[in-house]
């Protein structure tokens, strides 16, 4: 599998082959360095239904918490010509 890229509520994930089998996703673009985020499956559509998950958790554990979470970082491509 080549490279891929999940959107879910803004935030993005990089989706590459794990390893140890099945695949890995890492979210990409929080506007701190002070999170870290992954998560596997074994299928594509696993792995999107575990991006969900994980986002899911992270903004309701934040919430409870009483925890700003992390926005997802906007980028941006300035083209010329």
């Amino acid at each position: 599998m080549n490279e891929q890229t999940l959107e879910y509520k803004g935030y993005l994930a990089k989706v590459v082959d794990s390893e140890i089998g099945g695949l890995k996703g890492t979210v990409t673009n929080f506007d701190d360095d002070c999170h870290f985020i992954t998560f596997r499956a074994a299928t594509l559509d696993g792995i999107q239904e575990e991006f969900k998950g994980m986002m899911d958790w992270y903004l309701e554990t934040c919430q409870r918490d009483g925890v700003e979470p992390s926005k997802p970082k906007i980028l941006s491509i300035a083209c010329t010509g």
